[in-house]
């Protein structure tokens, strides 16, 4: 998961995708094993996804408090058939950057 994603909760369009190197690349690289690359690979991917789980956890505990928050100041109203509301004409707002 990347930064973005985890602030923004969709995956960033990039030009470039990063990709994982290839096996046979990690083994001319580092100059080691077919099998200890494959176990590298495999460890890489396990902490990567632990890491999204972490990320996960993190962003459904701060909603849950963003939420209780809310839920403080917010002042819920159960309106009837009948009430009399005000509704907010949009006509009379100002538009564009200056009003």
């Amino acid at each position: 998961m990347s930064p973005f994603q985890v602030v923004y909760g969709v995956e960033a369009q990039l030009p470039v995708t990063v990709e994982l190197p290839a096996l046979h690349l990690m083994k001319a690289i580092e100059d080691t094993s077919f099998g200890d690359a494959l176990d590298k690979r495999i460890m890489y991917l396990h902490k990567l996804n632990e890491d999204r789980l972490v990320v996960a956890d993190r962003i459904s505990v701060h909603q849950q408090k963003v939420k209780v928050l809310f839920d403080k100041k917010a002042r819920f109203r159960d309106f009837q058939v009948g009430d009399i509301v005000l509704l907010w004409d949009k006509r009379h707002e100002p538009r564009g950057s200056h009003g």
